[in-house]
């Protein structure tokens, strides 16, 4: 564990060098290469580390000795087997196959963070202790859909149906349960209200009463691997409070976040989602894999609800927010606004450690082929 609390060290330091003292693009830039850089270096040195890592290492190996012959392995998507050929073409070396998953995955992330957020290093800081970079290293398939699905995000709040479809569609050639955010797309046009949630609370009572016979009837007929297997048990409740928590406190400041811009609604929508999915995971841990498409926008969101609250307490009009005529950061540098990132900083971090103790997505304890080389 003491590697990924080094890493975890590093990016708070790059964030106090980069990020704190007037904040630019060029900034946020390097602090983005170094932070992300560090990553992908844990990434490509590990070994063993993910719960699937020799399923896909093994499946690396096998289909680059079937070549082009067969284009189908296992249950896996054609996108991923078509991936996992070319690159088994060019090298046998499951090293590199599994770099190039990182940078195409962790640079997606980066330039999606950079790109959306408004503070590129508190998401960052997210990404890490919320998991996401530890997913990254365990569900191969999953994280390059994911990585695909954020290219989409411009087209979701702008409401670009064709290439919004067509960046799914993509995704789900490497993940099936990518095409969830097609009925996201839908879900998302229903503004976040009381009612919105009084529907969750509906949906998740009828969930529990009902669940079980219709997984039951699903792994009768499709993935019979699962049907009395453990991923039809229950995670952990623990994991859904913090996104519920955020869901809540989003809609307190509803309208100061939609003030500060319109697609943030969509982000609330999507955390109010995350919630509800991960609440339901822990009756069913197969769920899991459905809650990361929208768990991964929080790290969007709560930089909008530290600006939210920031505003709020300096009493700045909705009119003015929405007019963007809000005094620079170092203005709104206030109390509250620094007690709203240590709290965030304090419970994500809490939720971090949390997981390493639970070894989430198989990452700890950190081992690497390089010192079994060395050595």
């Amino acid at each position: 564990m003491f590697i990924y609390q080094i890493n975890f060290i590093f990016i708070v330091l790059w964030a106090f060098l980069f990020c704190f003292h007037k904040p630019s693009k060029i900034k946020n830039i390097v602090f983005l290469i170094l932070s992300f850089g560090q990553m992908f270096l844990l990434s490509i040195f590990r070994v063993n580390i993910g719960f699937d890592y020799q399923m896909y290492v093994e499946g690396f190996y096998r289909m680059g000795m079937d070549g082009f012959s067969n284009l189908s392995y296992l249950d896996w998507e054609i996108g991923f087997v078509l991936f996992t050929k070319v690159v088994a073409f060019f090298t046998k070396n499951h090293i590199i196959y599994l770099g190039i998953i990182s940078l195409f995955c962790l640079g997606s992330s980066a330039r999606f963070i950079y790109k959306y957020s408004r503070m590129p290093w508190l998401s960052t800081i997210l990404f890490v202790n919320l998991y996401f970079f530890y997913l990254s290293m365990n569900f191969l398939r999953q994280s390059i859909a994911i990585a695909i699905i954020l290219f989409a995000w411009g087209f979701l709040k702008n409401q670009k149906l064709l290439p919004f479809l067509m960046i799914i569609a993509l995704a789900a050639t490497f993940h099936t349960t990518a095409l969830i955010m097609i009925a996201v797309y839908v879900i998302l046009k229903i503004q976040p209200s009381l009612k919105l949630l009084l529907l969750y609370c509906y949906a998740l009572v009828f969930f529990y009463i009902s669940s079980d016979g219709f997984l039951d009837l699903i792994t009768s007929v499709f993935h019979q691997e699962y049907r009395n297997s453990i991923f039809l048990q229950g995670l952990s409740f623990t994991y859904a409070i913090f996104p519920i928590v955020i869901a809540l406190v989003a809609m307190i400041y509803k309208k100061q976040l939609t003030a500060l811009s319109q697609s943030n609604h969509y982000l609330i929508s999507l955390t109010f989602l995350t919630a509800f999915l991960m609440t339901i995971m822990s009756k069913h841990a197969i769920l899991e894999r459905f809650s990361y498409y929208s768990y991964i926008f929080i790290i969007l969101l709560i930089p909008e609800i530290i600006y939210a609250i920031a505003c709020t307490n300096r009493k700045i009009s909705l009119e003015q927010i929405t007019n963007h005529n809000i005094p620079i950061l170092s203005e709104i540098n206030n109390r509250y606004k620094l007690l709203a990132i240590l709290s965030i900083f304090i419970i994500t971090y809490g939720v971090h450690l949390y997981g390493m103790f639970e070894n989430v997505h198989g990452a700890f304890p950190y081992s690497t082929w390089l010192i079994e080389t060395v050595i």
